[in-house]
């Protein structure tokens, strides 16, 4: 077997702390993973101050009371680890959540790029602050390296895109939905059962853990810093100056296929007139431009750093495909 194909099957090993570009693109690629034992204590120990803090009556977000809407309803007025209706209460509220979110649409994600969102998320929680039980941590781990991919939906909603989208890597871990394994697509029951593995049932906070990452684009960044690095002269420079540049690559591209260009202008607060406003969410990276043309306000675009709609670029995806 050559070098460097032993190599690519070495796992990689997750610390919460160290992840790089490189190892998300290798983890995306099909390389499995094996996770650090002092970060899986990390992991034990918040779970353990989270249920300590829930039995003292502490109130917590998506625990003991609601979420959105609902954070000021009572969800458990006496949380007890030990007391079986509450903790099948608990159960049912994490799987009404998950189900809740996972309301995700249009063109399905590659396999890679849901791939390296799964290991974005699994190695923070090995940073130990997620409040995460084990069991979910494992659950990623064995995804991963049995090489079962949820079939993810692309296209989340507007300020949450990731909460949509990720929470279908949970539904697949309950075993519902769909997945792509060995090369088909089929149930994501179907499959646990061929690698025996049992659905998951997240309880206390582990839907929210889930949910609430910023994963998907945060791997899609990770991946195209490592592109932007490598094909664009970036490794030396300060990062003030990489996204200066990046800047002026987007605008651009934003001149070339926009209606009102070349008025397009760069700062860090912006808005896009009404006309515009489809091409600039569905064709183009979101840096923050003012149409002096139309000028009438239809919404509101954030440059950097907030990625999570920088990186919603269709553009990005064909790195993954």
């Amino acid at each position: 077997m050559p070098q460097n194909a032993r190599e690519f099957q070495k796992p990689v090993l997750l610390d919460g702390e160290t992840l790089t570009p490189e190892v998300v693109a290798a983890v995306a690629d099909g390389r499995p993973v094996t996770l650090c034992p002092r970060a899986m204590e990390r992991v034990r120990r918040s779970y353990d101050v989270l249920l300590d803090a829930a039995e003292n009556g502490q109130i917590i977000y998506g625990v003991t009371v609601g979420v959105g809407q609902n954070k000021d309803q009572t969800e458990f007025t006496a949380f007890d680890r030990h007391d079986a209706d509450i903790m099948a209460a608990s159960r049912a509220f994490n799987a009404s959540l998950l189900r809740a979110h996972g309301n995700a649409t249009g063109k399905h994600l590659s396999v890679r790029l849901t791939r390296a969102t799964m290991v974005t998320r699994l190695n923070n929680f090995l940073y130990g602050a997620a409040g995460v039980s084990e069991h979910i941590v494992y659950a990623y781990e064995a995804f991963l390296n049995k090489e079962i991919t949820p079939v993810i939906p692309g296209d989340g909603s507007i300020g949450v895109a990731d909460i949509a989208i990720i929470s279908h890597i949970g539904l697949a871990m309950m075993g519902e939905g769909d997945v792509c394994f060995q090369g088909k697509k089929l149930t994501a029951i179907a499959a646990m059962k061929q690698v025996n593995l049992q659905p998951i049932q997240p309880v206390v906070k582990d839907a929210i853990a889930i949910v609430c990452s910023n994963a998907f684009s945060a791997a899609k960044l990770r991946w195209c810093w490592r592109i932007s690095l490598s094909t664009l002269s970036f490794a030396k420079e300060p990062i003030s100056s990489v996204l200066r540049q990046l800047t002026a690559i987007s605008l651009r591209f934003l001149r070339r296929h926009l209606p009102c260009a070349p008025t397009l202008k760069p700062g860090r607060w912006g808005t896009s007139c009404a006309s515009c406003y489809k091409a600039l969410t569905s064709q183009a990276p979101t840096t923050t431009a003012i149409c002096k043309i139309h000028s009438a306000s239809a919404a509101v675009f954030i440059f950097w750093p907030n990625c999570s709609v920088l990186m919603n670029w269709p553009t990005t995806n064909w790195l993954f495909t």
